[in-house]
């Protein structure tokens, strides 16, 4: 396993993948195997502000700076102000925020709290389904719980 994989495979996260298959270890091993095959592919850390800050001029999708009453970290999106159709930049936009949020996690928290604000959204600010799907992709399999 890379340096990066090691630092990644924390305790808590082996915890997450294994809750999020309701710890059965050979599916929680193949889910991890997978995570860190894409993260070594779309390499997550290395995503900068300068590549995503398009995607975040209208405050779509933000670490709020405000946690919850747990002191969890809130991620708060807005849909109705979505700003580009880049299906690439979305998806580099929801990872970028993910990490960040996750390296603010604060000690003794492994988990975060999103709130949706579903505020002028209407169809027209509706997500592509391939965009919706892969982001759905993303949370689903490489951030579990």
């Amino acid at each position: 396993m890379s340096a990066r994989g090691e630092k990644y495979c924390s305790e808590a996260c082996l915890a997450r993948y294994l809750e999020a298959r309701n710890w059965n270890v050979d599916k929680s091993r193949k889910m991890l195997e997978e995570s860190l095959k894409w993260r070594a592919l779309s390499r997550p850390e290395d995503i900068r502000w300068p590549d995503v800050s398009v995607e975040a001029e209208t405050g779509k999708m933000y670490r709020a700076t405000f946690t919850d009453r747990e002191g969890r970290t809130v991620v708060v999106m807005r849909p109705a102000k979505q700003n580009t159709s880049s299906h690439e930049g979305q998806l580099q936009y929801l990872i970028y925020t993910l990490e960040n949020a996750v390296l603010s996690l604060p000690e003794g928290h492994d988990k975060m709290v999103w709130l949706i604000d579903f505020t002028g959204w209407t169809l027209a600010h509706a997500t592509p389904f391939k965009t919706a799907r892969d982001c759905m992709n993303v949370l689903q399999n490489h951030y579990p719980e």
